[in-house]
């Protein structure tokens, strides 16, 4: 799956009107079955891919599937805080284990008990499909001191890059409405692990992690989604987009072992893990031709997929609105990029068609959505001074212009 950068919701609170959002067949609408390819399903390693959350989608009806279906979901609320969430796709760097065209990774994390790990995701996409490789992670350290008393007990789980056994297909090509997928792989991240009281002194522990996905192409037929324009709030309904529906469910099982053992269940316990513990995850994505990211995510709690429990909306500035035009991304220049850390950064935007404001607030985001920097900047000709403590990566620079056009560009500090 494209995967966000952070961990999916779970919604609660006030519950939409049934009536705010349809989901309909109509056979009087005929839309042509989509088909993804290679050609028809962009992904590169320059790739962004931006994202509204959607806030309290649970009273929404749940999409019909079959042939030629029409969904309208344009009136889903976005989440108020108005942030907006990006997947930054990046190279994959020589010395990796993996080779060939198509490389690219993603900034990811996972989660286990009180493990939060961050790193990146490796993927390939070929003629064939899109396929996860593996991951690898950040240096990663915890104290066990609260739970175990040694005042040197900790975990460290070192700078590593792992490859999923065998490398899953994700995403296969052609996918179509008839297509069905599954995919199963395993994944051992290696840690130490120091704990006084057990005689243990960086100890070589294990965490396994194991999943099979399931995918089908459930339905087809044309989606309207909400469209959040400058910096307004208010969304307006998109146009009806042909999409295809994908339909997954994901199962994923954590294992611990300590040597060549299973982990004890006391020491499990004091790192909140459970031995063989199994999560799944229920989700309906709806794709196009021409992008490489969905248009709408729609999550369940429950296979049966009677309620709905979180929503993603794509912020592509080329999801056309019903009326007016699609919102441009305008044409500006950034120099130097890739950027120092504490260096200054022109802005140059050009096109400007409307007066505009002495200055014009901007912000920069990391890799996880987190803003890093709010400021303001002269349209024509601004200077941005990156902040000294910024860490190698990308970052996106976002802002809205007054005459409708959004600067959705990326930085690269090195």
């Amino acid at each position: 799956m494209p995967r966000l950068i952070r961990s999916f919701p779970l919604f609660s609170g006030a519950t939409l009107a049934l009536g705010a959002v349809l989901t309909v067949s109509s056979a009087s609408r005929a839309q042509a079955p989509i088909t993804l390819t290679a050609a028809t399903y962009p992904a590169s390693s320059q790739t962004t891919e931006l994202f509204w959350r959607g806030d309290n989608p649970a009273g929404a009806p749940i999409p019909r599937v079959g042939a030629n279906q029409v969904w309208d979901y344009s009136a889903l609320p976005l989440e108020p805080t108005g942030v907006l969430y990006a997947n930054f796709f990046m190279p994959v760097p020589a010395g990796s284990p993996f080779s060939g065209a198509g490389l690219r990774q993603v900034v990811t994390q996972l989660y286990a008990g009180s493990l939060e790990l961050a790193g990146t995701n490796y993927q390939r996409v070929d003629a064939t499909g899109v396929f996860d490789l593996g991951y690898g992670l950040d240096t990663y350290r915890q104290s066990l001191t609260a739970t175990t008393g040694g005042a040197t007990d900790s975990l460290v789980v070192p700078r590593q890059v792992i490859p999923n056994q065998p490398a899953a297909r994700v995403l296969p090509f052609p996918f179509t409405a008839a297509t069905g997928n599954r995919c199963a792989t395993r994944t051992r991240f290696a840690a130490q692990l120091t704990v006084a009281a057990l005689g243990l002194n960086r100890a070589p522990f294990y965490w396994v992690r194991r999943y099979i996905r399931t995918d089908s192409g459930a339905a087809w037929g044309t989606l309207r989604v909400p469209v959040r324009q400058g910096a307004s709030l208010v969304t307006s309904p998109s146009a009806p987009l042909p999409v295809l529906m994908r339909r997954t469910t994901l199962v994923v099982q954590d294992s611990f072992y300590l040597g060549n053992q299973p982990a004890p269940a006391n020491l499990l316990a004091g790192l909140q893990l459970t031995q063989g513990g199994v999560s799944r995850t229920y989700r309906d994505d709806f794709l196009r031709a021409g992008s490489g990211q969905y248009v709408l995510r729609l999550g369940y709690d429950d296979p049966a997929r009677t309620a709905l429990t979180f929503s993603w909306i794509s912020a592509e500035a080329n999801v056309p609105l019903r009326a007016p035009a699609l919102v441009q991304t305008a044409d500006a220049t950034l120099w130097p990029n890739p950027v120092a850390a504490g260096q200054a950064l022109q802005l140059t935007i050009s096109g400007l068609t409307q007066p505009v404001a002495a200055t014009l607030p901007v912000t920069l985001h990391d890799a996880l959505g987190r803003v890093v920097l709010t400021t303001k900047l002269r349209p024509d000709v601004g200077t941005l001074s990156l902040p000294a403590t910024l860490a190698p990566g990308a970052y996106l620079l976002l802002a809205d212009l007054p005459d409708g056009r959004a600067l959705r560009r990326r930085v690269v500090v090195e």
